[in-house]
């Protein structure tokens, strides 16, 4: 996937016509993971003060075989004087800072988003620190399948919590069931299986109320074919009654309540 983006991203340049600031770009198609390349600056202190020669800054980029969902490794070659280059070439506030900001926003932006927008009915008491946008909790209340709680008196939720890694939303959170229950994809130790939510299937434009409902539809809809609880599965699938009667009283002994 890595080489099909690069050497498609190499032809749009170079078939399109680089900007006027990059100079002297090199890319060996035989080792499209590495990239050279002189840019030009048009403004600010490294503007060259001799006019009569033009100076640029010699940069390297070596891509990771998990690109586009992992940035380069830049290099600096030229040596500078600025606050961002080390002695070592490294960039310090983009190779440092990059994968967190753009997370700590893409996070805030959909907090406020369902926030401002109020979270459905069946989401509940979500909790959110602006302090760590990587740690969510919320209660999620199952409207079918054998989590309902057989009480209509007293409405039970499932606690779960998600932990978003820096590399979001190119990497899925993980995600852990606060509530014991018995479900045939859910373990003793509250981790799911959600298919779509696997590393190999994840997409970036997955956003958390995409999350919660995939957790939510896991929930109400047992998958037995990827079980992380043999039993329950068995159950699910031989015996359907007993595996209901196991999964309300569970339910209904451990939910959370949220009458």
């Amino acid at each position: 996937m890595s080489t099909k983006r690069l050497g498609k991203e190499k032809a749009k340049i170079t078939n399109n016509e680089s900007p006027a600031w990059l100079k002297k770009l090199e890319v060996d198609d035989a080792n499209l993971y590495d990239w050279s390349a002189v840019i030009v600056v048009d403004e600010g202190p490294l503007v060259n003060p001799n006019p009569a020669k033009t100076k640029g800054v010699a940069v390297n980029l070596k891509f990771p075989s998990e690109y586009p969902f992992k940035p380069p490794k830049i290099c600096v070659k030229t040596k500078l004087f600025h606050p961002n280059v080390d002695d070592k070439g490294q960039l310090l506030s983009f190779c440092l800072n990059c994968d967190c900001q753009m997370s700590t926003k893409r996070l805030g932006k959909e907090k406020a988003k369902i926030t401002n927008n109020e979270s459905p009915a069946w989401l509940k008491k979500l909790e959110v620190d602006d302090a760590n946008l990587y740690d969510w909790s919320a209660v999620i209340v199952v409207d079918e399948g054998p989590l309902v709680n057989p009480n209509p008196a007293k409405t039970k939720g499932v606690a779960v919590n998600l932990k978003f890694p820096s590399e979001y939303p190119f990497k899925p959170p993980k995600i852990c069931v606060k509530t014991k229950l018995f479900h045939p994809n859910v373990d003793d130790k509250g981790q799911i299986c959600v298919q779509d939510l696997q590393s190999e299937n994840w997409k970036p434009s997955k956003q958390v109320m995409d999350i919660f409902g995939s957790i939510k539809t896991m929930l109400e809809k047992p998958d037995p074919e990827h079980a992380l609880n043999q039993k329950a599965a068995e159950l699910y699938t031989c015996q359907y009654k007993e595996f209901k009667k196991c999964a309300a009283e569970a339910i209904e002994k451990h939910g959370e309540d949220v009458s």
